[in-house]
């Protein structure tokens, strides 16, 4: 969904009739928006879980990037920008924290090579999946598919969550511990 929103965002605004520069500098604050959520997210993530964190900023996120996209037109929308940023954008860093943390026998370098390079895998197939819908739809279509990768992830953390808690009581069980 990132990639999406940083590659196409510039051309997508230029469509309608904004400069190429404020594309560049609406996809600027988009990302500007992601690192500051990441840094403040990286206090939050030691009182809350990781999982449940994630699953709320993006919750709250995918609106606020819709409404984003749907004002797009407006030149005062660039200002929810850095918000839809901070949300749905925060999440990466999350990841390798998930990684350092996960239970089983894989090393930590291994996890980490999984969540960092299958993440870059399949955000630059999305982006080039999202240039083909841009080039023969719309590229406003285009730019919807963000949305729909971060309701895609929203699902994934709901399982991994329910997974989690399984896998949490059946290791209590085995230890003997009841809940």
């Amino acid at each position: 969904g990132c990639c999406i929103i940083q590659g196409l965002l510039p051309s997508y605004l230029a469509e309608l009739d904004f400069s190429l520069g404020f594309g560049g500098f609406s996809g600027t604050l988009f990302g500007l928006g992601a690192g500051l959520g990441a840094f403040g997210t990286s206090f939050l993530i030691r009182r809350v879980p990781v999982i449940r964190c994630l699953t709320l900023e993006i919750l709250i996120g995918i609106p606020v990037l819709v409404c984003y996209l749907l004002l797009a037109g407006y030149a005062a929308a660039a200002v929810l920008v850095p918000f839809a940023g901070l949300l749905v954008g925060a999440g990466f860093p999350q990841l390798v924290v998930l990684a350092r943390t996960a239970p089983g026998k894989l090393a930590l370098g291994a996890r980490m090579g999984m969540i960092v390079g299958g993440s870059w895998g399949i955000a630059g197939i999305a982006l080039l999946l999202a240039g083909v819908i841009g080039k023969y739809f719309m590229l406003r279509s285009a730019m919807f598919l963000a949305p729909a990768a971060f309701a895609g992830a929203f699902c994934m953390l709901l399982i991994l969550g329910r997974r989690g808690k399984r896998t949490s009581a059946v290791v209590a069980t085995r230890r003997g511990i009841s809940s």
